[in-house]
């Protein structure tokens, strides 16, 4: 069961149509996040791709990239979470919106 996400980025191609609307979709639903934006976002995106097991194919932009808290322990900095992506704002868990950290 998913209690937070966060550690929420943005990788994007700067002036990128795609990236442009997610960033607006992101601000608009006043989610907290990171926007990383790269003229030419090829080097950062195989970068992200080794962090999944199975390796997916980033060859294009955007990608967001977030951690899903499933447990923490509120004596300590001890969790349990996992490491997720989406290349679109319709790709995101059902409950994303609910759970994401918000910004002020």
């Amino acid at each position: 069961m998913t209690i937070r996400y966060d550690q929420i980025y943005l990788h994007a191609e700067v002036d990128q149509a795609e990236s442009d609307l997610f960033k607006q979709w992101l601000e608009d639903n006043h989610v907290s996040f990171v926007y990383l934006g790269y003229q030419d976002p090829r080097d950062n995106l195989h970068a992200i791709s080794t962090w999944f097991a199975d390796e997916p194919d980033f060859t294009s932009s955007p990608v967001l990239t977030f951690e899903q808290v499933m447990w923490e322990d509120p004596q300590s900095d001890d969790r349990y979470s996992k490491t997720k992506f989406a290349k679109s704002y319709s790709e995101l868990p059902s409950d994303f919106l609910t759970f994401a950290e918000r910004s002020n």
